[in-house]
């Protein structure tokens, strides 16, 4: 594990201010199994909140992800 407080080792290269690292084109799916009234929540928040034992799963894509309308 590393030590999340230890100096950077390049701080040149270990952030990138300007924007001009090549992004990862790996994309993450979020699935969130719950109930209609669960699903209907979070359409009205915008948040997912993992409650009484509901669990957030993040999973590659396996395709491109699906734009909010695509997912109603």
């Amino acid at each position: 594990m590393p030590n999340l407080y230890a100096y950077a080792p390049n701080p040149l290269t270990w952030i990138d201010p300007l924007g001009l690292a090549k992004c990862s084109t790996e994309k993450t799916r979020v699935r969130h199994y719950t109930n209609r009234k669960g699903s209907n929540g979070i359409m009205d928040s915008g948040v997912i909140k993992a409650q009484d034992n509901s669990r957030v799963y993040f999973e590659p894509a396996k395709n491109k992800p699906l734009s909010p309308k695509d997912a109603e």
